[in-house]
């Protein structure tokens, strides 16, 4: 998650030690003290996703150190964990962000206590900059409305189960920036006890509870002690059926982990998802690609929690299902050729959303992060990105002789500068120039009976090996899908933020 959020901020200029804004100048006039950004605050346990991630969006720092390496999501966690609880100044922000954050989690945690809450939280601010104003006076406008745009990205990328907004201006920056679902309103404090139900993606979903500053001292006690109840029950009940509460709720399940499973020893299965139809499968046995499809299909829809989309056929080299998301998907398919089955993040040469790869490649050309996110990345050498070029007849894919994109298929530890440049000028030439790079370019390609010019669109696909042959047990097959989801996800989550 920091490998993404890293990249995030180097590619929109907002890093502490990449910081490049547009807007400097006009944020800093008048603010002899400005200081640049400071990135989130991102606990350990919050980033193993171990109970809901519960996210705080602020108003400004206040006040912030001149020195920008400690400004960074690292410095912030390191500060965290030598911070005590006790030495924050009873009413302050901090203090009462550590009650809160507490008050919220505990029906998910037996033992937690307010001391050792901090790494189970995540913490940004809606203005990253600082103007440092004596007696920590808040920042002007300038700096939140400038900041507005950088703030629903980030909050996708922090993938929060639980929102709780800090201040107006913290309101203001989430208001609109996503689909509502459904709001419920709480009977306490004239309607401050609000629990709103947003969708950040397709397959992402969280609840926001919106609440006053703490420096807005007498609104916020009012709302504390009137809301925090409401906002705790409502909480539980949103998670209902995702993690394990401590307290005598409803009995729930355990959450997906951000880290890979480790079984010492034996487990309850896991609820499995009623699969779409498929034959019989035969024993399972090395070689035998129908029961490794079955077996794919199970796992994906039980771990991503989606009825898979099927595509391929059982005459095709491959076969497998998606999450069909308009966009960024995840895709997993067994080859026949080669025996072994995968996860993938897919990107296709579609409309979508006014050409979304269009932009993915549009934004690396101008400004390539990707290889610096596979340095980063610690199984790399594990992970497979191809780029093929795509030729339609109507609504179907033709096979041609120039199906791939520049040399891939790459492993990403051997992705350079260079070659990643090579990939994308050649992708970005499958797209009609004619139309902004906004639909599919015409292009020679080679058909089995011969030449043809034919539209063509590129198609990003990363993918990671599950397993060979077929796993042992359903336990073994969850276990390889939920293992491969965690390598793949800052990839998932980087192409998802470019593309957007």
């Amino acid at each position: 998650m920091l490998a993404t959020l890293r990249a995030y901020n180097d590619v929109r200029r907002i890093g502490a030690l990449s910081f490049a804004c547009p807007h400097l100048q006009q944020c800093s006039a008048g603010s002899p003290r400005f200081t640049t950004a400071k990135e989130a605050y991102v606990g350990p346990e919050y980033e193993k996703g171990t109970l809901p991630r519960l996210l705080f969006l602020s108003l400004d720092s206040a006040s912030a150190e001149t020195e920008a390496a400690a400004r960074t999501m690292e410095a912030n966690r390191t500060w965290m964990r030598t911070a005590l609880f006790a030495s924050f100044p009873k009413g302050r922000h901090w203090y009462e962000t550590h009650q809160l954050a507490w008050t919220l989690l505990r029906p998910f945690s037996r033992d937690l206590t307010v001391e050792r809450i901090g790494p189970y939280f995540a913490h940004t601010n809606s203005a990253k900059c600082c103007e440092n104003h004596p007696g920590r006076a808040l920042a002007s406008e300038t700096l939140f409305r400038n900041c507005r745009p950088y703030i629903p990205d980030e909050i996708r990328l922090l993938r929060p189960d639980i929102l709780v907004t800090q201040g107006d201006y913290a309101r203001d920056a989430i208001s609109g920036a996503f689909e509502m679902e459904s709001q419920q309103v709480g009977t306490g404090d004239a309607g401050a006890c609000k629990a709103t139900k947003l969708r950040l993606t397709p397959t992402q979903r969280t609840i926001w509870f919106h609440t006053y500053h703490p420096s807005a001292y007498g609104l916020y006690w009012r709302q504390k002690n009137s809301c925090w109840p409401f906002f705790t029950d409502a909480a539980v009940a949103f998670l209902r059926d995702r993690t394990p509460t401590a307290s005598p709720r409803p009995t729930l399940v355990v959450p997906k982990s951000a880290a890979p499973p480790i079984h010492t020893g034996p487990a309850a299965p896991r609820p499995r998802k009623v699969l779409p139809p498929l034959p019989a499968p035969p024993s399972r046995s090395a070689g035998s690609t129908g029961s490794s499809l079955h077996t794919l299909v199970a796992a994906f829809n039980s771990v991503f929690g989606v009825t898979g989309r099927p595509f391929g056929s059982p005459h095709s080299r491959h076969e497998g299902v998606s999450d069909d998301a308009a966009g960024v998907q995840w895709n997993a398919g067994v080859e026949r050729d080669a025996n072994y089955a995968w996860l993938g993040v897919n990107l296709e040469g579609m409309a979508y959303d006014d050409w979304p790869i269009a932009r993915f490649i549009e934004r690396e050309l101008d400004r390539p992060t990707l290889p610096d996110l596979c340095r980063t990345l610690p199984h790399a050498d594990t992970i497979v990105m191809s780029w093929t070029r795509d030729a339609w007849q109507a609504a179907a894919r033709l096979p041609i002789a120039e199906i791939q994109i520049g040399p891939t298929p790459r492993r990403l530890d051997n992705l350079t500068p260079e070659v990643w440049r090579t990939i994308l000028l050649e992708a970005y030439q499958c797209l009609d120039a004619n139309r902004g790079h906004r639909g599919r370019a015409i292009q020679s390609v080679t058909l089995k009976n011969g030449p043809a010019k034919k539209g063509v669109s590129p198609h990003l696909h990363i993918e990671r090996v599950l397993w060979r042959g077929v796993p042992k047990s359903e336990d073994e097959a969850d276990a390889a899908m939920e293992q491969a989801r965690t390598f793949l996800r800052p990839l998932y989550d980087f192409i998802e933020a470019r593309s957007r």
